[in-house]
């Protein structure tokens, strides 16, 4: 595993997240994340391996890796010349001077929220989010992420031509039970995944997926045999086995022809 030396100059805050302010470093084009409160540069890379094998073709690819020492991930900066990622909540703060987050929880049932922000989106941007939305609840869904927000859901947005594209799926680090604060190893993984609480729509992570609609398509024997197989025992690998077991109820195979990066 490579051990990056990176200086403090391109050291990076992260807030936003219910789960803390995590350590980035920005340097020759790539971007570079700690491990903040369990073994997430591992779950980026499993996730990454896992939509390599996948419907999905926008997302961002994870290298596990040390950075000064300590255990993260790598990945390539994703956005192109000209661009910024521009997310839900700071778009719906821009337009309206509210909180996406405070606004959709004014509405009582998933629905409601889920159609509040396509149309939202849809009106202010031109974009239609349905689809993106759908591949992502039903990844968290299958990987127990329970980070999802309003900060890491947006859009990319280009100022020479003042226009709007989907941004990739990035920020899976959450998954898998990552966090061993929250979700210590001595309790089983079923008492783990029990007390698992979703986000941002709805605290069920199944029915979120569901009422957006399952999209997602994995190659199951393709993702096991090219990555899991090939990886050192861990809990990560573990739930990511159980989670490839029930989601095969929700989440179709099909076979793909060869692995994207």
């Amino acid at each position: 595993m490579k051990d990056y030396k990176l200086s403090s100059s391109s050291l990076r805050y992260t807030t936003g997240s219910s789960n803390g302010t995590q350590i980035k470093f920005c340097e020759d084009g790539k971007w570079f994340k700690q491990d903040l409160r369990g073994y997430e540069g591992e779950v980026e890379h499993i996730v990454s391996c896992l939509l390599a094998c996948s419907n999905v073709n926008n997302y961002v690819f994870y290298e596990q890796c040390k950075i000064n020492g300590k255990p993260g991930c790598v990945s390539e900066d994703f956005l192109r010349t000209d661009e910024s990622f521009v997310s839900f909540e700071s778009l719906h703060l821009q337009y309206t001077g509210l909180s996406l987050a405070d606004k959709v929880m004014e509405y009582q049932d998933f629905q409601e929220r889920y159609a509040y922000v396509c149309e939202f989106i849809f009106k202010s941007c031109d974009i239609d989010i349905k689809h993106y939305l759908s591949h992502i609840f039903s990844l968290d869904a299958l990987t127990l992420n329970d980070d999802r927000h309003f900060n890491n859901l947006g859009l990319i947005y280009n100022y020479k031509n003042n226009q709007y594209r989907a941004a990739p799926i990035f920020d899976n680090g959450a998954g898998l039970l990552s966090d061993i604060i929250k979700y210590p190893q001595w309790k089983s993984l079923e008492e783990n995944i029990s007390n698992v609480i979703g986000q941002p729509l709805c605290a069920k992570l199944d029915l979120q997926a569901f009422y957006a609609g399952f999209n997602l398509q994995l190659d199951y024997d393709m993702f096991i045999k090219t990555c899991l197989a090939q990886m050192e025992p861990s809990r990560a690998v573990d739930v990511m086995y159980h989670q490839l077991e029930h989601s095969r109820s929700f989440i179709p195979n099909f076979e793909k022809d060869e692995i994207e990066r």
